[in-house]
């Protein structure tokens, strides 16, 4: 490469070519330019210098000097110009080494642009700040690294992944151009820690009030095409009254503007519609009754006296008199009265393994069914591929797999 100012930044950045400004002068301190120049490094500390791969070409006492990325690929650098008719200026280099956030290939470059490969990330703005440098192909690479070049990202666009950076390239990068993204001191990855951090904001009515999570840029800004819809998940909205799905139970339990039972349904006849006319006038004639004939109406005894034979009360005396037989304390554990741990036990365990379906289906027992519920609701849960499977409370042991119409954008699911 030919000497050029472009290399001109505020930080030297290690294994990337760097251009420094040099001044000559004459023993009387005005500028001047020297006959000839002769610049030199020292990477061991002064005690031997070499020629540099560049001079500088001053004009007026003033020229720059372009070290190569093999030359900046040091700890530490001592740096002399020299020149006939000059005083020699000596200074000093400390190339920054910075961690690596990202390495590719190139797809296209432009004059002070360069488009990274496909897969980095589809956030805007992801990567302003940091520096760019190429590491082979073309713009880049040669013996050391001499040809690498370091410029600071200034914009990024995600959907086109093109990085803008300051000032223009040397060499303009091409699809065969190598590169690592270096994360300098102070950078602050504004964009990552919104999409990774932040909770996400609650979604349209539409959506129900379920947040809608895109995954695509939450994985290092990849766009990992793992969509991730918490609504799709459960089946659908909640605001869904379709029988059957987990969303239409947390509905009727939750939504207070649709209740279980409403006094309306508890009127309706066998045919669904609701009691009117003379029905719903003998309703509203109960409501005149007295308590005598409350009573009367329920086959009850007068407020005093014995009971009629056959009447509700009578029967009611029966059951007292077998029941005040029963002592108020059974004699002891496993009498008729008491049961002991194993027996509540197994009789709790008999109803939770109730089939909920059918008395032949698998993995539809009461049990099951609220375990899945659970771990739709609250617990662990892994999509992989189209297969999701939901992991008990101990996170590790699955209680259900269904697999999905869709691994990316799923809108049904039937159980594995």
């Amino acid at each position: 490469m030919a000497l050029s100012l472009t290399h001109s930044r505020e930080c030297p950045i290690a294994n990337a070519r760097y251009s420094v400004p040099v001044s000559y002068r004459d023993t009387s301190g005005a500028l001047t330019n020297p006959t000839s120049t002769d610049s030199e490094i020292s990477v061991d500390g002064g005690a031997s210098f070499t020629d540099c791969a560049e001079e500088v070409s001053p004009t007026g006492g003033h020229g720059y000097l372009t070290l190569s990325g093999a030359e900046m690929n040091n700890a530490a650098l001592i740096v002399q110009c020299k020149g006939t008719g000059v005083l020699t200026e000596v200074f000093s280099i400390a190339p920054a080494f910075l961690p690596t956030l990202a390495t590719g290939t190139a797809t296209a470059g432009g004059a002070a642009t360069i488009t990274l490969q496909v897969g980095s990330s589809a956030v805007d703005d992801y990567y302003n700040g940091c520096y760019i440098r190429t590491t082979g192909g073309t713009g880049g690479g040669g013996s050391g690294g001499a040809n690498n070049q370091a410029r600071r990202i200034v914009d990024y666009v995600g959907s086109t992944r093109v990085a803008t950076v300051a000032v223009a390239w040397e060499t303009q990068p091409s699809s065969d151009t190598t590169y690592d993204i270096l994360v300098p001191d102070g950078w602050e990855q504004a964009q990552s820690v919104r999409t990774l951090l932040a909770l996400p904001a609650v979604a349209a009515a539409s959506n129900g009030g379920l947040p809608t999570v895109d995954a695509n840029n939450h994985v290092n800004g990849v766009a990992d095409t793992l969509s991730v819809n918490l609504a799709q998940i459960l089946g659908t909205a909640l605001t869904e009254g379709a029988a059957g799905r987990l969303a239409a139970a947390f509905t009727k339990l939750f939504d207070v503007a649709t209740p279980l039972l409403t006094a309306a349904a508890a009127m309706r006849g066998t045919d669904g519609a609701e009691l009117s006319g003379a029905a719903a006038a003998a309703v509203a004639t109960l409501n005149d009754l007295s308590a005598q004939e409350t009573r009367d109406a329920m086959q009850l005894a007068p407020t005093a006296g014995t009971p009629a034979a056959g009447s509700v009360d009578a029967h009611l005396d029966t059951v007292i008199a077998k029941t005040d037989l029963i002592p108020a304390q059974p004699a002891a554990v496993g009498s008729a009265m008491t049961l002991t741990s194993g027996e509540r036990t197994s009789i709790a365990d008999a109803v939770l393994d109730e089939e909920v379906n059918s008395a032949t289906a698998t993995g539809n027992s009461l049990r099951a069914a609220a375990k899945a519920a659970w771990a739709q609701g609250f617990g662990r849960w892994v999509l992989s591929g189209t297969t999701l499977t939901l992991y008990g409370t101990d996170g590790t042991t699955p209680v259900r797999t269904f697999t999905l119409n869709d691994a990316e954008n799923p809108t049904s699911r039937t159980p594995a």
